[in-house]
């Protein structure tokens, strides 16, 4: 048995798996022509919402390919401190990754590597001289740093197999920018790109932070990373999910789909919840034990969406700077989401300039998103969370008043789904649109005008507007878009202007759209 899999992908997560052989697929396709050495290499980025599945993808990749290259694991948020230590780690759990023949202990000691026993002897004079720059009194960061990735290439070349490197929660390796001698940390990143037989696939949970890090064109690795966005299960997929934990009927796995919009770490325990009691009280699913597990999950003190939730909500809002205030924007969201900037700031007694700062931050951290000039908290059960959390709810279980007033409010508030744009539809739509016209696009906010989306090719601006609701756009919505580019930076280029909508169109905005020449599409 490959000796980290033991504990990095049990049997019983492996099971979990579901609905990500697209992805494995292209991740697949690119170690194959570094394997046969056909076409060019291409490197990958992994993003998406927290606990989507990014990791376990991963998992499933390495699982399923170990026996063909060198799979390297590295979590660059749990290694992360100082340059010294944050380097050390990175290089002592590569040779692990890459030799394990022995227990993990005996590779994470500095003295580990003079240890000729544990790995390839060829590799020594490298790692002595590691070791040396480790036992200088004052070590040069950027060259311990650099060391990382010029191990990586010469464990490639030593062993002539191509190196899958997987940099899990990469954005924070921004932090050692902080760092006096580091530079740009990207720009170390950058020069190793290119390594032969190593293949790099980032990853990351701060999905704004992320794209900044590869859409920016100031950034060394702009348009040097082929994108792979992760999104919520669809239906067919979270109701296989259900499946692989317990038989229920299709109306239970349908509510289940419906009350967790697909996000598979919360079907996993609103599906086990449900399993527990209908064994404990031999009693079948229904609707109400549903409603009660939920609640008692999100909000009792036991639960473990609860905790989850508490550990996003914590980690997102470390990131970010206005915490006080931000979390008052996020409790006026959790009582009353679809909100304008304008109605927000009412309630906060701030001026728009102040609150439109908040809702900028909370749409960097992933927690805040925007459709129709309306805001709402991305995740339905986060808001939940937020908003049971203001009145300090600590039960273990619930009355059934008290069960109906939350999963009321939840259905109301938050399942709408006439304004369900979504951040995962949109990473997904976004991907489709750069592969297909071989762009980078990001959202656009300048001078009051923004667009959902815009990019920039052989001197054509491309913009997009998405609109997800189950009414089909109407005149008055593409013309809007067209008055918007009038007023824009891009009013006198070359442009091409693209409307989705996810229900279609009227008849008059169809006329109008090719009156004007903004091309309609329809999912």
């Amino acid at each position: 048995m490959y000796y980290p899999l033991k504990t990095f992908y049990p049997p019983g997560e492996k099971e979990l798996f579901v609905n990500r052989e697209q992805e494995l697929r292209r991740m697949e396709f690119i170690l194959e022509e570094v394997i046969t050495k056909k076409g060019s290499k291409e490197n990958i980025a992994i993003l998406g919402l927290r606990r989507t599945g990014k990791t376990m993808l991963i998992k499933e990749f390495i699982n399923r390919n170990h026996t063909t290259s060198i799979p390297i694991y590295l979590n660059v948020q749990r290694m992360m401190g100082e340059p010294a230590d944050f380097s050390l780690h990175f290089i002592l759990t590569t040779l692990f990754w890459a030799y394990h023949k022995d227990s993990e202990e005996k590779y994470l000691t500095r003295t580990a590597l003079l240890n000729q026993k544990l790995y390839n002897p060829d590799l020594y004079p490298l790692l002595e001289s590691i070791f040396n720059e480790y036992e200088k009194r004052r070590p040069e960061y950027r060259v311990l740093i650099e060391y990382c990735f010029v191990l990586l290439r010469e464990i490639a070349a030593l062993e002539n197999r191509p190196v899958p490197v997987f940099l899990d929660e990469f954005q924070d390796i921004m932090h050692l920018n902080r760092f006096k001698g580091i530079g740009n940390v990207l720009a170390i990143f950058r020069e190793h790109l290119n390594d032969e037989n190593v293949v790099f696939c980032i990853s990351g949970s701060a999905v704004r932070m992320m794209e900044n890090i590869l859409n920016n064109t100031d950034s060394p690795i702009f348009a040097q990373l082929s994108k792979i966005y992760i999104r919520y299960l669809e239906k067919e997929a979270s109701k296989e999910l259900v499946g692989k934990i317990a038989d229920f009927d299709n109306v239970t796995a349908d509510l289940i789909y419906r009350y967790t919009s697909g996000h598979p770490e919360y079907i996993r325990h609103i599906t086990s919840g449900l399993k527990e009691k209908t064994v404990l009280l031999d009693v079948k699913p229904s609707r109400m034990l549903l409603k009660e597990v939920l609640v008692e999950e999100v909000l009792g003190a036991g639960g473990r969406i609860n905790d989850l939730c508490n550990y996003l909500y914590t980690t997102s809002l470390q990131r970010a700077r206005y915490k006080a205030p931000l979390k008052s924007v996020l409790r006026i969201l959790s009582k009353d989401p679809y909100l304008t900037q304008s109605q927000i700031a009412k309630m906060l007694g701030k001026s728009q300039g102040e609150v439109r700062n908040y809702l900028l931050a909370l749409e960097e951290i992933d927690l805040v998103a925007k459709e129709d000039g309306k805001y709402f908290i991305i995740d339905p059960l986060i808001g939940l969370w937020i908003s049971g959390k203001e009145f300090g709810i600590e039960r273990l279980t619930f009355p059934k008043k008290v069960t109906e007033r939350y999963m009321k409010h939840l259905e109301e508030k938050y399942l709408r789904a006439s304004t369900e744009l979504g951040r995962a539809k949109e990473y997904e739509f976004r991907y489709k649109m750069e592969e297909k016209f071989g762009l980078t696009l990001d959202n656009y906010n300048k001078g009051g005008i923004e667009f959902d989306l815009v990019g920039e090719k052989e001197g054509t601006v491309y913009i997009f507007e998405i609109k997800w609701r189950n009414r089909a756009a109407s005149y008055k919505d593409v013309k809007k878009l067209m008055e918007k580019v009038e007023l824009s930076e891009f009013a006198p280029g070359d442009k091409k202007l693209f409307f989705l909508s996810r229900a279609g169109f009227t008849e008059s905005a169809e006329k109008f759209a090719r009156d004007s020449g903004i091309k309609l599409l329809d999912i």
